[in-house]
């Protein structure tokens, strides 16, 4: 916990206040928890603690080690605060666990990470224009309970998989249209998959019917047109948000409507100041486009404006590879993956960067870190089987394959 510190400072008092108003919350909640598990009957419990996203937004800044811009002082009354809020909260759950008893289903969940090292993106966690910035892809989920699998990774989860899974375990019908599925390898001993067409209104529903298979299918539709529109209404209604006129121009990329695209980041580029998002989509335009070395300047300059950025490398990284350019590629790799480890491309384009360089124990060292981080990642186990394939492995001797 931060010293005692004058609160004469308009700044030192709105810092301790959001603290202590954040702290306040999650005591609140906690206070509220223990009092079900302990004076009322419960079958299911489900609390969501928001603190340690609101501590990280308020106080990772100063979070050591020191970044470039921070105040060594303010540092050192608040670098503590962060690893305060986890321990803090390692304490809630142990009380949590402690009243629900050992023979309960226990999911912990965080659906984002957050960035604590050197590549956090700047000074100021809590700018709503800036924040999902400092959000780190990976979340967690960890599963325990009678019946349920011990010491084993779970991969390819998502949130959207939480409640599915739940439903099983409760011997409940997923809902059809439901678009997470059951984490089916959780289970020691996975009974059939009831279904019904939908939760919202199971009176109107027909009974549940047992699946024999033992694997759902998400809904995994990507609807670009619907996507596009969306993004049109919200770039007209912020014509001055730039983030929203970023994300129109992402979205027509996808839709393949490059002219449109092009067009909306010439205005865009003509009304304001150039930053590294706007040399970065007219990177990618010109890629499209076939204009590689276009792209590449528009690249560098997008990392002028940025700094170091791990994605910015990534990018240029494939780009290289395009170009053949395997010890180029390489290095722009190894830079992304010095900053940020856990980036299955990044791992992936040095896979294929090192074995085209005949590194192959290297490049196979680099396909399975990928695969580790991201399971059901298509073009990672392409890149190992090829590795293992140009090395002469048949069968192959890493199951990931099998």
């Amino acid at each position: 916990m931060p010293p005692r510190l004058d609160q004469s400072d308009p700044e030192t008092a709105r810092l301790l206040t959001d603290l202590a108003i954040i702290l306040a919350k999650a005591a609140s909640l906690q206070a509220a928890a223990t009092a079900i598990l302990e004076k009322e009957p419960w079958d299911f419990l489900g609390v969501y603690f928001q603190a340690l996203d609101e501590l990280g937004h308020h106080f990772m800044p100063w979070h050591p080690p020191v970044l470039p811009g921070i105040d060594p002082q303010q540092a050192e009354i608040y670098g503590g605060v962060m690893e305060m809020g986890y321990r803090f909260h390692d304490m809630m759950l142990g009380t949590l666990l402690q009243l629900a008893g050992p023979d309960i289903m226990l999911v912990l969940v965080s659906d984002h990470g957050f960035e604590s090292g050197l590549q956090r993106p700047g000074t100021i966690a809590n700018d709503h224009a800036t924040m999902a910035g400092w959000h780190r892809r990976y979340g967690i989920i960890a599963i325990t309970g009678p019946g349920l699998t011990a010491n084993e990774r779970l991969y390819g989860s998502s949130v959207l998989d939480i409640t599915p899974t739940i439903l099983h375990y409760f011997g409940l019908p997923v809902g059809g249209d439901m678009d997470g599925k059951v984490l089916i390898t959780a289970f020691e001993n996975p009974a059939p998959l009831l279904r019904l067409p939908t939760w919202d209104d199971p009176a109107s529903s027909p009974a549940p019917v047992a699946n024999a298979s033992t694997a759902s299918t998400p809904a995994e539709a990507r609807d670009f047109p619907k996507a596009t529109r969306h993004a049109r209404d919200l770039a007209a209604e912020c014509p001055g948000e730039r983030r929203y006129q970023l994300k129109l121009i992402q979205t027509l990329l996808h839709s393949r409507l490059h002219h449109e695209a092009w067009q909306t980041l010439t205005a865009l580029e003509t009304a304001t100041e150039p930053c590294a998002g706007t040399h970065r989509m007219a990177a990618h335009i010109l890629l499209e486009q076939g204009q590689t070395p276009a792209a590449l300047a528009r690249f560098a300059l997008a990392e002028t404006l940025s700094g170091p950025s791990p994605g910015l490398m990534e990018q240029t990284g494939w780009v290289l590879l395009r170009q053949r350019q395997w010890s180029e590629a390489e290095a722009r790799f190894r830079a992304a993956l010095a900053l940020d480890p856990d980036r299955p491309q990044s791992l992936t384009g040095l896979a294929r960067s090192l074995v085209r360089q005949d590194q192959n124990e290297a490049a196979l060292e680099a396909a399975l870190g990928a695969v580790g981080l991201l399971h059901f990642f298509p073009l990672g186990h392409f890149q190992l089987g090829a590795i293992l394939s140009k090395m002469g492995d048949y069968p192959p001797r890493h199951p990931v394959l099998c």
